[in-house]
């Protein structure tokens, strides 16, 4: 496996071979036959517990899994690397080019899991490679020891032609290897960038998830309400000051902000709403309030810019209405 290669693949959750969650990501790096891996895991859950980490294969309708070792969980969070030979991965006679994906078993239920094709991932049909059952398949291929001479030429003439194919290979290795070596610094700066895109993107699907556990406790609590007339496919939930120390970070800092306050002291609530949309569910926070020129000012100074009317009339001014930002902009 001549040449270089570098990739990121995402980690989900699955229960019950259900995708869930996005919990981290993996980064491979293969360079001419050697290869090694990241994986980062965060906010998974789990805690005091170790798990196996596999590359994985499709034989049929079987997953077969390549173990890389153990990693272990500590505050729900997880880390690992190791390196391997891509021609034969931990002495498994698999090649990297057949790997389809990465898992990591939790129990029977319960697993980490990134695939690189378009297959359905199914946790009983996952099997450990076996080296036992690999012998005897190997020993099934029927070998010939006394060969005609003819033979035996072709063979030596076969063998001094990969031998010479071989140190072909090798000097094209080498030479992307020095090229490597000269764009290794732009390689981490760019390996740097999308680490921390990942990471971005880690940080909304967390922020994301615990709004909507935070939605789901409040529905449970209060009666959902269309606060817009002239928009029904918005939900909300009139809430209270108590509630805002339970919202996700860096949304706490809110309980003490002056404009929310006082909308919360006039009108004895603010409003938490969910608004659908294709991609992605946007959350927003209302304070209740009147539309006014004065009152507009004061609302986008104190971080709340847009104002939504309750009843749908052709002016704003004067309207019982909210006004809200939108979680996360």
């Amino acid at each position: 496996m001549a040449g270089i290669q570098r990739f990121f693949t995402y980690i989900y959750i699955y229960e019950e071979n259900s995708k869930k969650k996005n919990v981290g990501f993996a980064k491979v790096d293969v360079r001419g036959d050697y290869g090694q891996i990241e994986i980062h895991l965060k906010r998974t859950g789990f805690t005091k517990i170790q798990c196996p980490v596999y590359f994985f294969t499709r034989e049929e309708n079987n997953m077969i899994g390549v173990k890389l070792g153990e990693m272990a969980f500590v505050n729900g969070s997880a880390d690992f690397g190791t390196r391997f030979d891509c021609k034969n991965i931990k002495n498994s006679n698999y090649d990297m080019r057949e790997m389809k994906g990465l898992l990591i078993p939790l129990n029977e239920k319960i697993m980490f899991a990134s695939q690189w094709d378009e297959k359905e991932i199914t946790r009983e049909n996952f099997k450990e490679y076996d080296e036992r059952n690999h012998k005897e398949v190997r020993e099934e291929i029927p070998q010939s020891e006394n060969k005609p001479d003819m033979e035996k030429k072709e063979e030596d003439t076969k063998e001094v032609e990969i031998e010479a194919e071989e140190l072909k290979e090798e000097s094209v290795q080498e030479a992307e290897m020095k090229r490597s070596v000269q764009t290794d610094s732009l390689n981490q700066e760019n390996e740097a960038e999308q680490i921390a895109g990942i990471e971005r993107e880690l940080k909304g699907s967390e922020r994301q998830n615990e709004l909507q556990e935070y939605w789901e406790r409040l529905a449970e609590q209060y009666e959902k309400i269309q606060p817009f007339e002239e928009d029904d496919e918005i939900l909300g939930v009139k809430i209270e000051l108590k509630d805002l120390r339970e919202l996700p970070q860096p949304f706490s800092y809110l309980a003490s902000n002056s404009f929310l306050m006082h909308g919360f002291f006039n009108y004895r609530h603010l409003l938490f709403g969910r608004i659908p949309k294709d991609d992605e569910t946007k959350w927003l926070i209302g304070v209740p309030g009147v539309f006014e020129n004065p009152e507009r000012i004061l609302a986008a100074i104190f971080g709340f810019p847009e104002f939504r009317q309750e009843k749908n009339t052709p002016v704003k001014t004067n309207q019982f209405g909210y006004w809200y930002r939108i979680m996360d902009e």
